[in-house]
């Protein structure tokens, strides 16, 4: 209890320490202070003081960034953030109301229903609460009153209800909005890059230029060359004995790796010069995935997607179709497929379909390239089309003739409002809004940490090559061919505008600073949201074992009522009643499994849920005996009704198994693509550190050089 004790207040200065560095406007400092704190201490629940300060933080960044797509990720960041904060704060109505924000907030960003109705139950949770707790520090939000945040949610609710029935198209956000300006970005290095502009047409740039037109070749090559000894020097004497040792880290990386990149743990501070030793360290330590049995994994259906790829999606005109199948089974011709596809169908200049079957034609073709087409959705897609075409006269065994049943070019011969529900429900099923725009955020962090200069180095001397050069480099910033040195300075010698202008845009001098926490708040929330999709794939993979003794249930109840109906007439068994019937083989069943099993409950369940007419299957677990004594109350049920209860169980599980399935399949693939934006997020350059030193270094070697010119002349 005293160890308890000590975590407790442990957290606690942890958290009033995150707080003090959130007001004073060091928001990354206040991440990292947390998040230290979680890594000691995660498994305890005072930790959701924690998560509620980085939920805090990441809902902040979100109101100071311009581009659309970094505020959607902190703002996905804070809502996993408020999640684990649940256990502890739940009964909170300032945590009901703040995590109502932050879902709104999302649900106005991407224009989505699906945010927008979170906020709406997250809300009514919150007005649900008859005496809420406020656990949240009052000195922190000293504006709340209980009665003041109710009107507020009750006014929220009031205002997501109308944007879900405002009938705006909702669609994942346009990254073409508003990217105006990278999140949180550096305002000195902003205002450093326009003084450059401007300094370019100063007297000091135009002497620069002047002395270096006028040097000599040998000197403007012993000019690019910087001395690492005098280098130290500088760096020392100009920034200090502390940036003399992390320069002199960076030379023996380089020397002893034969890099200047690498990629970053943020949390462990470990590094790694592959990115396939990255991803294992960050799936083995912080992003867990849980493994499940072979038999829960969604099949996916391989052969669909060549058939799926190769159509060319357009409304079939359905009179001229029916005519040409009437035709035909007269004839006895048949219809010729090439991977699914008949181009004998007729087609029809029908632009509303045509916009519609070739958005769901996007659709399935780009979940079958993402792994996310399962057989279970598949068959089910085929089968809703088949049962939905209707063609005058034509009876549905003569589609299966004619080879449509199995093609997905069926959807072709769908209506306009048939074809809208299937895009839908599709756009419903398969779309993840986060993936699109953390994605778009990682690779604009991935393009500004680029490096398009580079360095090369030997035991005394640092050589600059700037820009022109760059394809002479290898991926780890080794020079394919020493003579490119050589030429690279016969070039700069003959350019000399180039080298000074690179010279004048001299970056802040912070850039140590900028180098160490230029993205972590970045890279902690998409940290977050893969660590959500993990969570969610290990819940869903949960849920479906659960339903696994359900489902042999329904196999086991189908050859039951198979083998009632095939009784012989001498059977005794021949005039029971189905009810009866699946009641004898429970009482079976129970008598021989002593050890009351998981399959029997499952068992005993689907006949429980028959025999008192559900229409959709029920997953809780009974006792036997409670199980019994539901069946034993429904002996008078009729053999149709029964029969139909069970076909429609049946149906509604295969609908849960295909949602499940697609779900499964889906957050896997995001967790995937999300870790491949975590690790564009996690590389790391070293040259984005030592190139300021060696602008600096240089522009004033050559001042010094243009002085004592002056003076001489």
């Amino acid at each position: 209890m005293m160890e308890q004790s000590e975590v407790e207040k442990a957290i606690q200065k942890a958290y009033e320490c995150a707080t003090d560095a959130a007001s004073k406007g060091d928001l990354v400092k206040a991440l990292e202070i947390a998040e230290f704190s979680i890594s000691v201490h995660g498994k305890d629940n005072a930790c959701c003081l924690l998560h509620v300060i980085q939920g805090d933080v990441f809902r902040k960044l979100a109101s100071l960034t311009k581009n659309s797509d970094f505020r959607c990720t902190y703002l996905l960041g804070c809502v996993e953030c408020y999640s684990r904060s649940a256990p502890l704060f739940s009964c909170s109505l300032t945590w009901n109301s703040f995590f109502t924000f932050a879902l709104f907030d999302l649900g106005k960003q991407l224009s989505s229903n699906v945010y927008y109705s979170k906020a709406i139950h997250r809300a009514r949770q919150g007005l649900s609460l008859q005496n809420p707790v406020e656990m949240l520090d009052p000195q922190r939000f000293p504006e709340v009153s209980i009665d003041g945040e109710r009107k507020v949610l009750e006014e929220l609710i009031a205002v997501a209800e109308a944007e879900m029935n405002s009938g705006a198209k909702k669609n994942v956000l346009d990254s073409n909005g508003e990217n105006e300006a990278i999140p949180m970005s550096d305002e000195e290095l902003q205002k450093g890059a326009e003084k450059g502009e401007e300094e370019r047409e100063t007297i000091d740039a135009k002497r620069l230029r002047s002395f270096w037109e006028r040097m000599s070749v040998q000197n403007k090559t012993d000019f690019l060359m910087a001395d690492i000894r005098k280098l130290k020097c500088f760096v020392e004497k100009k920034y200090g004995g502390e940036m003399r040792k992390i320069l002199e880290r960076i030379l023996d990386f380089r020397r002893t790796k034969g890099t200047w990149s690498f990629w970053k743990c943020n949390l462990c501070s470990e590094e790694y010069l592959g990115s396939v030793e990255w991803k294992r360290h960050i799936e083995d330590k912080h992003a867990v995935k849980s493994k499940p049995l072979k038999d829960l994994i969604p099949e996916i259906d391989e052969s669909a997607s060549e058939m799926i790829s190769s159509m060319i999606w357009a409304p079939v005109d359905t009179v001229k179709a029916t005519d040409m199948i009437r035709n035909r089974t007269v004839s006895g011709k048949g219809f010729h497929y090439n991977k699914g596809w008949c181009r004998d169908w007729p087609l029809v200049a029908d632009v509303d379909r045509e916009l519609v079957i070739k958005e769901i034609g996007q659709i399935v073709i780009s979940v079958a390239e993402d792994k996310i087409l399962s057989s279970s959705l598949w068959n089910w897609l085929k089968e809703f089309i088949h049962e939905n075409i209707e063609l005058d006269g034509i009876h549905r065994c003569c589609l299966i003739d004619c080879g449509l049943v199995n093609t997905p070019q069926c959807l072709c011969f769908l209506r306009h409002d048939q074809l809208q529900n299937i895009l839908g429900y599709l756009r419903l099923i398969t779309t993840d809004l986060s993936v699109g725009v953390v994605s778009r955020a990682a690779n604009l962090s991935w393009e500004i940490s680029q490096v398009k200069d580079n360095i090369h180095i030997d035991e005394k001397f640092l050589g600059l090559l700037v820009r022109s050069y760059v394809d002479q480099f290898d991926d780890e910033g080794k020079v394919k061919d020493t003579s490119v040195l050589r030429h690279h300075y016969e070039y700069m010698i003959r350019w000399g505008d180039e080298i000074v202008s690179w010279l004048l845009s001299c970056p802040p001098d912070n850039s140590v600073f900028a180098f160490q926490n230029h993205n972590f708040d970045t890279w902690l929330a998409v940290l977050r949201i893969v660590e959500c999709k993990c969570r969610k794939l290990e819940t869903a993979y949960k849920r479906k074992l659960s339903m696994q003794p359900y489902s042999k249930g329904l196999v086991e109840v189908e050859k039951l009522c198979d083998e009632k109906k095939n009784l012989p007439k001498t059977s005794r068994l021949y005039l029971t009643s189905y009810a009866d019937f699946l009641i004898l083989k429970c009482l079976e069943r129970v008598g021989k499994d002593v050890r009351r099993s998981d399959d029997t409950k499952g068992f005993l369940s689907v006949v429980r849920d028959v025999l008192e007419e559900q229409r959709t299957p029920r997953f809780e677990v009974l006792r036997v005996r409670e199980y019994m004594k539901c069946i034993y109350e429904q002996r008078g049920i009729d053999d149709d009704s029964v029969l139909e209860t069970f076909s429609m169980l049946k149906t509604q599980f295969s609908d849960k198994i295909r949602l499940l399935d697609t779900k499964i399949l889906l957050n896997e693939n995001s967790r995937i693509q999300l870790i491949n934006g975590l690790q564009k997020l996690s590389f790391e350059d070293y040259r984005l550190l030592l190139l300021p030193w060696l602008n600096s270094f240089l522009r004033e070697k050559l001042e010094k050089m243009v002085e004592m010119d002056d003076k001489e002349r």
